[in-house]
C-alpha cells in the first residue's frame, strides 16, 4: 500500500513520544544529499518461565484475549496502519485493514466482525458517518462494538463519540499497552 498524500510531519513526533513511553531512545542522523538514518532502542525484559510457574487458562486468570477475534480496522493514514497491523499481528488476532469509510462500510455488508475500529477522519465517509449508519448495516454486526481511533480525545470529543454509538475511544498517538487493553475492554 503506496500513500502519497502530503503530511503534516507529525509522524516522527508521534514515534518519538512512542518510544519515550517504552523508555527507549530515537536517534537521528541526517546528511544533505545522502539521506536520514533514525534509529529506534527500545528495552525489553524477557522472561524465562521456570518449572515453578503456574499456567492458568484465560478464562481462570480473569485475561481476555484478542486471538482470533474478527477485528475490521479502518484508517486512512498508512502509518497507523501499520502500527495497529502490528500489534493487531502480536496479539494473534483475524484482521482485515481498509483505507476509508466506504471500504468499511462494504466490508461490514459484507462479513460480521468482532470489533470494528474506525478513524474518525477519513475521506469519503468519516468514522462518524459510518457510525451513525449502524442500524443499516447487516444483523450480524448490530451488536458489534465500535471504537474511535482519534486525536480528539478531550473529555468533550469522547462524551461526542460515545453519545453517537461508540463504545469508546483509542486515543492518537497511543502506546501498545494503552490500545491493547482499551480492545480487550470492549471484545
Amino acid at each position: 500500500m503506496i500513500d502519497n498524500r502530503l503530511h503534516k510531519g507529525v509522524g516522527l513526533s508521534i514515534v518519538k513520544r512512542l518510544v519515550e513511553e517504552m523508555k527507549g531512545t530515537i536517534n537521528v542522523d541526517s546528511f544533505v544529499n545522502y539521506g536520514t538514518t533514525i534509529t529506534v532502542n527500545i528495552p525489553f525484559k524477557i522472561h524465562k518461565k521456570s518449572a515453578n510457574d503456574e499456567e492458568l487458562s484465560s478464562e481462570e486468570s480473569g485475561y481476555k484475549s484478542i486471538q482470533g477475534k474478527k477485528i475490521l480496522v479502518a484508517d486512512d493514514n498508512f502509518l497507523n496502519l501499520t502500527i495497529v497491523s502490528h500489534i493487531l499481528t502480536k496479539e494473534k488476532a483475524d484482521f482485515k485493514m481498509v483505507k476509508n469509510g466506504v471500504e468499511a462500510l462494504e466490508a461490514l455488508e459484507n462479513d460480521s466482525y468482532d470489533m470494528v475500529l474506525l478513524d474518525i477522519n477519513m475521506p469519503n465517509l468519516s468514522g462518524e458517518e459510518l457510525i451513525k449508519r449502524k442500524k443499516e448495516l447487516n444483523e450480524a454486526n448490530a451488536n458489534t462494538p465500535f471504537l474511535a481511533m482519534t486525536a480528539n480525545n478531550s473529555q468533550e470529543d469522547i462524551a461526542g463519540y460515545k453519545n453517537i454509538g461508540f463504545e469508546d475511544v483509542i486515543p492518537k498517538p497511543f502506546t501498545t499497552v494503552q490500545f491493547v487493553e482499551i480492545v480487550k475492554n470492549h471484545i
